[in-house]
């Protein structure tokens, strides 16, 4: 069974086009997110001088970063990228929610810091003011043994 001239063109032309169409869609590029970066809905649910740290947890989700120098310090972190197939990853945008609690184990302060696409995030000073007390040996060792009991 022979083909004829014109089935051929027409067989060809749609295999040309199904191939042009395949490396059009490999080239197509996807956004990323990464992190745990609240919603500005769930961050307008916080309530200043009234929600604990459970009651965060729960509106917000685990944080991404818990602050080792002060355990009153949460971070929620989050980065959009843009994954280019054939020019890598582009960073296009970047936050922190910082969550600080303060008596009571209240939240006492929210601060958001975001970026562009440049990666820089500008702290609001040069220095920051980190407030521990030293602890002694066995202290550390208990700390460790019992997590959360206060030997004063």
């Amino acid at each position: 069974m022979a083909l004829s001239m014109s089935t051929a063109k027409e067989i060809i032309s749609a295999l040309l086009l199904s191939f042009c169409g395949a490396i059009l869609t490999a080239c197509e590029s996807t956004t990323l997110t990464r992190g745990n970066m609240p919603s500005a809905y769930q961050i307008d649910q916080l309530q200043i001088g009234k929600d604990s740290r459970q009651q965060v947890i729960a509106k917000l989700g685990t944080p991404s970063v818990q602050s080792a120098a002060d355990p009153n310090h949460w971070f929620y972190t989050g980065q959009t990228l843009k994954d280019h197939p054939l020019f890598g990853r582009e960073l296009i945008r970047q936050s922190v929610l910082m969550v600080e609690f303060g008596d009571f184990d209240r939240l006492a302060n929210l601060s958001q810091f975001k970026t562009g696409g440049d990666g820089v995030i500008t702290p609001l000073s040069e220095t920051t003011t980190i407030s521990m007390r030293d602890r002694g040996m066995i202290e550390q060792v208990l700390d460790t043994l019992f997590p959360g009991a206060s030997f004063n």
